[in-house]
């Protein structure tokens, strides 16, 4: 299993968690689909996206749709009895057509539950064991007072310390009418940005900051000055700092209010969420936009409707056998160089995605003529049929490609996927290596 792969994840948070029986990321949408749409082999299940899923009850399909209808990060909590043991179960939504479960076993939790009241309850005793103690010991005699006191300024000492090097910037600052003055500042993210805080005590803001920094402190200031409180992000040397300015004190007959901004590094988090996005939309294996991200990125096409754009369902014929034969580590092979080539083809806001298996989309943008559709998808099809090398031995491949046509065929993209999808299904029934524009009788 690939680092950082989804379903690696879930298996870590059950290996590590004590009461999570199973947890499973849910397709809605092809959950409610197996029910009344006839399987195909060739297409892979997409009802279990990432986890695993095997405690099904005759109430799933309820409360996932309901979950499904409410709004992001709703959640709904049941009680289930499996085999005559107690679990709870979490329907949480994730997106539009999809929901995470997490099967919790009650026994484990309610175990987990007493072990941690004991630890409280245990924590508390010392503490107030300790107090006592403490107590005891500062009236026994002065000069243990003396010591004491000498420990809290060593402590208070190491916490200035601490302050200094924290990947932050704390300023106080003053504002007098239309001055902002630095009464006091520190943090070790100061010299990042050429700061010197011995020197900036007194000074104008505008003399301290760097000049794309000053201005959106002063945005933030005047909101902060309306509303208490105000949150924004700078980015300076490749790092992200939020800034949360906060008024402290505002004594309006002096015009005269005082602000402090707190500035901490978030650029580890902000990469981390960049990466999960990433992940969230892109293949593991070949980097393309995967089926999630061709749907969001065709719907927003469809939601502008001021362009014209066909959708292209590309199927490899002889990719199994080749699998099966050479084996899946060519075969991974094979589909990343296939996608390497296809995503070259791009112009423009065209993009490849792979759907899954050997199946891949192409969106050629701004098609308007069936001859200029014939022209890009024979081309997408020449492309494809290239001889591909493997590890010095050579291999080919044909394809069998269904188009479907915006606006003309459909207006959504779950019928422009399907109508391609048909028409593909035509050009395989005909012999294959070959693509196909849906028409009306593909429907028949």
């Amino acid at each position: 299993m690939k680092k950082n792969d989804p379903n690696a994840l879930l298996k870590n948070i059950l290996d590590e968690s004590e009461f999570i029986h199973e947890i499973a990321v849910i397709n809605v949408e092809a959950w409610n689909d197996r029910f009344t749409e006839e399987k195909r082999a060739h297409l892979q299940d997409f009802t279990v996206e990432y986890g695993a899923y095997s405690a099904f009850t005759a109430h799933d399909t309820y409360y996932l749709n309901k979950i499904n209808s409410m709004g992001l990060n709703s959640s709904i909590k049941k009680a289930v009895t499996i085999e005559g043991k107690e679990y709870t179960k979490i329907y949480k939504k994730l997106r539009n057509d999809q929901a995470i479960i997490f099967l919790i076993d009650d026994s484990d939790k309610e175990y987990l539950k007493r072990r941690m009241i004991w630890i409280i309850l245990g924590g508390l005793l010392l503490i107030c064991i300790t107090g006592f103690f403490m107590v005891f010991s500062y009236t026994k005699s002065y000069s243990e007072l003396l010591k004491l006191e000498k420990k809290r300024l060593k402590i208070a000492n190491e916490y200035r310390h601490t302050v200094q090097i924290l990947p932050s910037i704390i300023l106080r600052l003053v504002k007098n009418r239309d001055n902002i003055i630095v009464k006091h500042c520190e943090g070790k993210a100061l010299s990042e940005l050429g700061i010197d805080a011995s020197s900036a005590h007194d000074k104008l803001l505008e003399e301290v900051l760097p000049k794309d920094y000053y201005k959106l402190a002063v945005e933030g200031i005047s909101q902060a000055c309306k509303n208490r409180e105000y949150i924004f992000e700078h980015s300076f040397n490749k790092k992200v700092y939020e800034n949360k300015v906060q008024l402290i004190a505002d004594i309006s007959d002096e015009h005269i209010q005082e602000i402090i901004i707190f500035a901490n590094d978030i650029t580890r988090i902000r990469e981390s969420e960049d990466k999960a996005k990433y992940l969230a939309y892109h293949d593991n294996l070949t980097d393309l936009p995967n089926r999630l991200c061709l749907k969001e990125r065709v719907e927003a096409l469809i939601k502008e409707m001021d362009r014209h754009f066909i959708m292209c369902f590309i199927d490899l014929d002889g990719f199994k056998e080749i699998n099966d034969t050479a084996g899946h580590d060519v075969g991974d092979k094979l589909l990343k160089a296939m996608a390497d080539r296809i995503s070259e083809l791009a112009d423009n806001d065209d993009f490849a995605a792979r759907i899954g298996g050997d199946e891949f989309a192409f969106i050629f943008m701004d098609i308007d003529s069936d001859n200029q559709i014939k022209e890009k998808v024979d081309n997408l099809s020449k492309i494809i049929a290239a001889p591909f090398t493997i590890d010095g031995q050579s291999y080919s491949l044909t394809s069998s490609i269904g188009v479907s046509r915006f606006p003309k065929d459909a207006l959504s993209y779950n019928e422009l996927i399907k109508k391609s999808d048909l028409a593909m299904y035509e050009i395989k029934d005909n012999g294959k290596d070959g693509f196909k524009i849906f028409t009306s009788e593909e429907m028949v």
